[in-house]
């Protein structure tokens, strides 16, 4: 079993030299065995390991004793042991989560908040084989698709399964050659729960009758699957960058026609990255979300809306726009010459600085005449009646106006910066600056305005 924890280590580089490992320890068999590699490994590697117990409260007595055998154990081998009892049940009651959903919100919270406090670049969990075949079968249950059939990935971020590819039989056999205890969670061995069905029940019944190498062939599937994802995850992501028109915090725009020719498949990956990429919840967008979001996309005219989690799409001429459906409750800032400012609702840069001339102006870069300027600016998101005396005009028109001119999209009108001085419009960002602040034969100062769109 140590050989083959040693190769997973060394094949997906979950450990160097030097790391400060956390290191989920339940008391069960996976975890005291990965306990027992990770201080084995602690001269060899010089990596400091630190244990993280958490009692669930679940099963009474039972679980008491298994929190002080880990402590105990902890102090017996010289680990430091953070230990946390915590109610889940009562976590799981008040945010409508099951105990199983609330029990790992809790642990991985316990995780960081231990690494962070240690200073840990990395988490350990005993994940082992039978794990990862158990939790594909369940999403082949579930009718999942071919991310689900990558089960439990021995590397995610700062996460580490040095045992996923060890069986439970190959664990329990280094403890008993060791010598080193367990505990034995019993309800583990109850039917009640769908993964224990699949372990005790589903599993065993095709070994026996169909493929008693079952789990071997499960995890070539799992192998394959992985590299399969991984490269349309890589071509999804370099899709996206070559599709998306726009970008801010809140709102994705693609090219609808460049969308709509891609295949199916990478239709429905573009659609989950965008809602990753707004860091929006995917856990109840299923196919049949996606797919109607799709199609939408594909046969409606301009103006039509759809949502899809908590996201409002959008068909412009053009383009297709995902947006926060959160309200924007828009942004508003002061701007002093000499000053740059990142707007985080916008995902742009704006500043001003004196300049001796003018220089190339664009939609993005404006010269003004300073003097007529004599305090900060205000750089906010739009009003209702914000109007200005455009460029090279005599009477006034409203910015709402100028944006209808400008084909300028309804979800992307908070975006746009306008820069205010004294009640008055400066500069609509992209559109147009006010006639009253033009470069005149009178202007001894010169202030450049600028606004620059943060990239994809």
């Amino acid at each position: 079993m140590l050989k083959s924890a040693l190769d997973t280590i060394n094949k997906y580089a979950l450990l160097s030299h030097g790391d400060k490992v956390v290191v989920g320890v339940s008391g069960g068999a996976d975890s005291m065995a990965l306990l027992d590699i990770l201080c084995e490994l602690q001269n060899d590697m010089d990596i400091t390991v630190i244990a993280v117990h958490l009692n669930h409260c679940f099963r009474g007595q039972d679980a008491d004793n298994d929190q002080k055998f880990v402590e105990d154990y902890c102090k017996k081998i010289g680990i430091p042991c953070e230990s946390f009892k915590i109610n889940v049940s009562e976590i799981a009651k008040s945010e409508g989560l099951t105990s199983e959903e609330a029990g790992r919100k809790v642990r991985y919270s316990l995780f960081d908040e231990v690494a962070k406090k240690y200073g840990a670049n990395v988490i350990a969990t005993a994940h082992h084989l039978n794990d990862n075949c158990e939790t594909l079968l369940h999403n082949i249950l579930r009718g999942s698709g071919l991310s689900g059939l990558c089960g439990i990935k021995p590397k995610r971020d700062k996460y580490v399964r040095p045992l996923i590819r060890t069986t439970r039989a190959q664990i329990e056999e280094y403890l008993i050659s060791k010598g080193i205890p367990w505990c034995t969670d019993k309800t583990n061995a109850e039917t009640d729960y769908t993964r224990n069905r699949i372990r005790h029940g589903l599993i065993p019944y095709i070994k026996e009758n169909f493929n008693p190498s079952f789990e071997d062939a499960l995890m070539r599937l799992n192998e394959l699957c992985t590299d399969d994802n991984d490269f349309i995850d890589s071509y999804t992501k370099q899709k996206l960058k070559s599709l998306t028109q726009r970008y801010t915090d809140s709102s994705i725009t693609l090219n609808r026609a460049q969308f709509n020719a891609e295949h199916i498949a990478v239709k429905r990956r573009l659609i989950r990255a965008v809602l990753e990429r707004l860091c929006l919840p995917l856990k109840d967008v299923h196919m049949v979300h996606v797919d109607s979001c799709i199609n939408m996309i594909g046969a409606s005219q301009s103006g039509a809306t759809s949502r899809i989690s908590t996201c409002n799409v959008i068909l412009e001429q053009g383009g297709v726009t995902f947006s926060s459906a959160k309200l924007q409750d828009g942004f508003e800032l002061e701007l002093l010459p000499e000053q740059e400012i990142f707007i985080p609702e916008a995902s742009i840069t704006v500043s001003a600085k004196y300049v001796d001339a003018m220089g190339k102006a664009d939609a993005n870069c404006v010269f003004v005449d300073a003097d007529s300027i004599d305090g900060p600016i205000t750089v906010r998101s739009r009003r209702d009646g914000d109007k200005l005396i455009p460029f090279g005009m005599n009477g006034t028109k409203k910015v709402k106006d100028i944006f209808i001119d400008k084909k300028i999209p309804l979800s992307q009108r908070n975006n746009i910066p306008i820069f205010v001085y004294n009640n008055k419009v400066i500069w609509v960002s992209g559109c147009c600056i006010s006639d009253e602040f033009k470069i005149t034969e009178h202007t001894r100062k010169i202030l450049q305005l600028k606004s620059e769109q943060k990239g994809v």
